[in-house]
Formats: C-alpha cells, sequence, structure tokens
C-alpha cells in the first residue's frame, strides 16, 4: 500500500530542474570563502538553505536527506504544517540513541 501511494504521489507532482551554477552562486554570495569541494555534498548541500530562493512557487516543503529513515507515514509530518503561522519555521534535531554495550 506504501509503495502504490509514493508512486502516485511521485506521478501527479512537479519537477523543477535546477542549473548547478544557479545553486553555486547562492552559495558563492551567501558564504564568501565555503569551498564547496571540500564537503562530499559540494554546493548541492547547502542548496537545501536556499530552498525558498530555489523553489518559490512552494509553500510547504519537507526535505528528507538520503540518511533518513522515516519511522511513520510522513503525511503525519506534512499535516502538522496547518497549524503553523506564515512566518513559521521548523528544524528538527537529530536523534541520539545510545546504545549499550
Amino acid at each position: 500500500a506504501l509503495l502504490h501511494r509514493s508512486r502516485a504521489a511521485w506521478q501527479s507532482s512537479d519537477v523543477t530542474v535546477i542549473a548547478a551554477d544557479k545553486v553555486q552562486a547562492m552559495v558563492a554570495q551567501a558564504m564568501p570563502g565555503y569551498n564547496a569541494s571540500s564537503h562530499h555534498t559540494g554546493a548541492w548541500g547547502a542548496a537545501k538553505t536556499f530552498l525558498h530562493r530555489l523553489l518559490p512557487s512552494v509553500d510547504r516543503c519537507i526535505l528528507i536527506d538520503t540518511d533518513m529513515l522515516l519511522l511513520a507515514d510522513v503525511a503525519q509530518l506534512w499535516r502538522r504544517f496547518d497549524a503553523f503561522g506564515p512566518k513559521t519555521l521548523m528544524q528538527l534535531p537529530l536523534l541520539h540513541v545510545h546504545t549499550p554495550p
């Protein structure tokens, strides 16, 4: 069921192609001296900082990094946007789970 819903969601979405040089220019302007080659994600790692400028027509966005694991339906998080004010920003902290030896 989840796979079917995921496929349906992607089929109904718009795709925006963003040129790498545009992202690199934004990073260079916002963070002078930033060496994009010093991090494995390059300028794209910093691109999430500029989503509001890269995707100006998008009102709501959940960014899921490739190293994140979702343990529940992301729709639960999406519904939380309904409680946000016009200038609300939310960032989730990393959860550190201590595993005894």
